[in-house]
């Protein structure tokens, strides 16, 4: 969990995958710009098991808006791990999860994070 990084960083393989499905293009700058509308849906992270706890990120999420480029257009929220780069989740991830960093007993807990400010029950205990 990298709170200091904006983009994800993936195994090459996995990154891949999702470059192609999302039609990511890299431009003359080496920047890799996708579709500001990515239609619905999201991207589902595993972690753990018995209980295994899913962080959806939505398709929204991944698609970062360029401020820096006058012409717009968004930035791919994932990159490809290089060689000898740590695997990270960072700020495309990490808004849609709520992580506890427990220092005391170097542990990591994560849920779901819900922006429903309707909701009259929205703890989750995993």
């Amino acid at each position: 969990m990298d709170s200091g990084y904006s983009a994800t960083v993936l195994g090459n393989d996995v990154y891949d995958e999702f470059a192609e499905y999302f039609g990511v293009v890299r431009n003359s700058n080496g920047v890799y710009k996708v579709s500001c509308d990515l239609g619905s849906g999201s991207v589902d992270f595993g972690f753990g098991s018995n209980p295994q706890v899913i962080i959806s990120v939505p398709f929204s999420e991944i698609a970062v808006p360029n401020y820096m480029d006058t012409t717009g257009g968004c930035v791919f929220g994932f990159e490809a791990a290089e060689t000898n780069k740590v695997i990270s989740f960072g700020d495309t991830f990490l808004r849609s999860a709520y992580v506890l960093y427990n220092y005391d007993s170097s542990t990591i807990s994560l849920a779901q994070s819900s922006y429903d400010q309707g909701c009259t029950n929205c703890a989750v205990t995993i």
